[in-house]
């Protein structure tokens, strides 16, 4: 038992620096990983601060690519341990030995979910300085798809306020790393690098998974060093294996000498990698630049507040506090509104009947008479009528008015009239007029 609460079950690897288990959460049935360090590396001060560096490092990674860490503590004879998720896969080195070369493809999808990770890290400003295969985890889910997970923090580099104490446990002339896919300035000093550093080490491992070996091999430190220092780039066509120029070059930029003549970051290079991985690439390829990008111009980029809604000059503002009430959306202002065009209507129906009897007795007075027989009479025709006179002759247009009692236009009829038709009206009419059943026009 660790802490009182995992228990342990079986050991899942072992390395110079401690040992991994697989264990339980006796309370909620959970397995996890728990690294501890080796007995006699705990003695070593700075080992140890590398060890908690580590833990607190993960935290910081909001990724879903990097490992999560869950717990820290001292078990009971002294010895730091970490409790991370529990992975089921194996590491990226594990399978190339075992299954060789991956398709350029697959390679591209795994760099670029390690990327998304590396992006991640550098965003709260750690640089990893350890990425190799080993570190680079091929988890399995539920659902059997991979996933690539980046692990052991332990030499990452922090930018931040953290004291020198907390931060400085690289000295200025200590080399750290693994020698096959160290950068050139980190093999000088540890100390002096920065994000280009992990470009670095994530072209080398690119170019390891499509081409099943290591680009540079050696048995000692400084034969590896040389070859490394000495600019040597090894072609993947040189040892017969195919893949696309463009994605070699963008390779072949990751792994340049000078920092400078690298990609500026991780986003850069993960752009370029993109045409050549899965076809939902480029949504990574958003999230990583996303992320590459200086949190103030993140910040400058995060939408405003939606402004308010204007409201119309005629429509008067509804109360700002609360939802409003049908009452105040359909109470006075409404009623205001109705009344309004109630008298509207009255006073334009008054005019239209005016308008409709004075056209009807001019009408009849210029028109010729009819030919009755002498024996029929016609009965005097009443000047003063209040409503219109049936005649199959088209009305004249009514006489001018005056400006203050203008025809009003169609738009103002009440919205249960009966729309105009063309063909019972002369183009003569209003665009108000309409032809009742008994035949008599009216105006509205």
């Amino acid at each position: 038992m660790i802490a009182g609460k995992y228990r342990v079950l079986r050991v899942l690897g072992e390395g110079g620096m401690g040992i991994v288990y697989e264990a339980e959460h006796v309370a909620l049935r959970e397995r996890v990983a728990i690294k501890i360090l080796h007995k006699k590396r705990s003695t070593d001060s700075e080992i140890s601060r590398r060890f908690v560096s580590e833990a607190r490092t993960s935290v910081k990674i909001k990724s879903d690519a990097v490992a999560r860490v869950l717990d820290v503590g001292t078990t009971d004879d002294g010895m730091p341990f970490m409790v991370m998720e529990k992975l089921e896969g194996e590491d990226l080195g594990a399978l190339i030995d075992r299954a060789g070369a991956l398709t350029v493809e697959q390679a591209v999808d795994f760099m670029l979910q390690a990327c998304e990770a590396v992006a991640a890290a550098h965003a709260v400003g750690i640089v990893h300085r350890d990425l190799k295969p080993s570190n680079l985890f091929v988890a399995e889910d539920s659902a059997g798809e991979l996933h690539m997970k980046v692990l052991d923090f332990g030499i990452s580099k922090v930018f931040d306020d953290a004291p020198d104490s907390e931060r400085a446990v690289t000295t200025t002339s200590a080399v750290l790393g693994s020698p096959g896919y160290m950068s050139p300035e980190q093999m000088r000093a540890s100390r002096d690098v920065d994000a280009r550093s992990d470009v670095w080490a994530l072209g080398m491992i690119l170019w390891e998974s499509i081409a099943g070996v290591p680009m540079y091999a050696g048995k000692t430190y400084p034969e590896i060093c040389a070859k490394v220092l000495g600019g040597h780039f090894l072609r993947l066509a040189a040892i017969g294996v195919t893949a696309p120029l463009p994605l070699e070059e963008a390779i072949q930029r990751a792994l340049a000498l000078a920092p400078d003549d690298r990609f500026a970051n991780v986003a850069e290079f993960a752009a370029a990698l993109a045409p050549f991985g899965p076809r939902d690439s480029d949504i990574r390829v958003s999230r990583i630049a996303n992320l590459a990008r200086a949190p103030s111009d993140r910040q400058r980029r995060t939408p405003s507040l939606r402004p308010p809604v204007e409201l119309s000059p005629t429509v008067p503002a509804l109360p700002t506090t609360g939802a409003p009430s049908r009452s105040q959306t359909e109470g006075p202002v409404a009623k205001d509104a109705s009344a309004t065009q109630r008298t509207s209507n009255r006073r334009i129906a008054v005019y239209a009947l005016l308008a409709a009897a004075i056209a009807g007795v001019v009408v009849l007075a210029v028109r010729p008479g009819p030919t009755h027989p002498a024996s029929v009479v016609q009965p005097p025709i009443p000047t003063t009528a209040a409503t219109p006179i049936a005649s199959s002759a088209p009305p004249t247009p009514a006489p001018s008015a005056p400006a203050s009692s203008a025809t009003p236009q169609a738009t103002h009829a009440p919205s249960s009239a009966p729309k105009p038709s063309s063909s019972s009206a002369p183009s003569s009419q209003p665009s108000g007029t309409i032809k009742p059943p008994n035949g008599a026009p009216i105006l509205h």
